[in-house]
């Protein structure tokens, strides 16, 4: 299996769920596991607890706000998975929407697959009621280079879409940076961003990330 990326979803084996199951839990909690093995929803791959041992993956279940448990923060061992990918396109989101046309359109001028994760993500891939009338869409794009990240950032502050758009622009290697953070940078109107990966969190400013995401490339 590949290294795991933030945002990744993850499907575990039956015997993954019951060992989870059997871990100490409030009520509330237990409910929210129990729909999610039932239903064999994904989890999301997080960022790795500073608790969790390099050998275990942390990874989080996300449940409707308006649950009792809607975050639980969980680790798996690597044979728990039993297949890992992506949370749904923009184009899979927005289909038969009064948007899907804006939604193609904004696909097609950034020019890569836009996964869609947060609220919309979830309600795509569980049914469950996820979204509200302020709910933002969050898109992860794939980035090759600066340049082609400073041409998405351009492209989705222009976007035409009936709600507000968030999201992050993530680089080789996994390193992720909020996309409105990234054009305030490119702008001159902050100094630093921060920069999200499974195993690293930090302040870059942009001759750092530079430097980043070009020493991942060479490796």
């Amino acid at each position: 299996m590949r290294a795991l990326q933030r945002n990744q979803l993850v499907w575990l084996h039956e015997a993954a769920w019951a060992g989870l199951a059997a871990r100490q839990w409030m009520e509330a909690e237990r409910t929210t596991l129990a729909h999610w093995q039932q239903h064999r929803l994904p989890l999301v791959v997080c960022r790795q607890a500073p608790c969790t041992p390099t050998q275990r993956i942390s990874v989080g279940l996300a449940a409707p706000r308006t649950w009792a448990a809607n975050k639980l923060a969980l680790d798996l061992a690597p044979e728990d998975i039993q297949a890992h990918g992506d949370f749904p396109t923009l184009q899979q989101i927005a289909h038969g929407t009064a948007w899907q046309h804006a939604a193609q359109a904004l696909a097609d001028a950034l020019g890569v697959t836009a996964h869609v994760y947060g609220s919309y993500g979830w309600q795509h891939l569980s049914g469950l009621g996820y979204v509200h009338a302020e709910s933002d869409i969050d898109l992860s794009l794939q980035v090759p280079d600066m340049d082609s990240a400073q041409t998405m950032a351009t492209q989705l502050e222009s976007a035409q879409l009936p709600m507000r758009i968030d999201g992050e622009l993530v680089f080789a290697g996994g390193h992720a940076v909020a996309w409105r953070e990234y054009a305030r940078l490119l702008q001159g109107r902050t100094r630093s961003v921060m920069v999200k990966s499974r195993h690293s969190l930090q302040l870059a400013d942009l001759p750092a990330l530079q430097a980043l995401t070009e020493a991942t490339c060479t490796n």
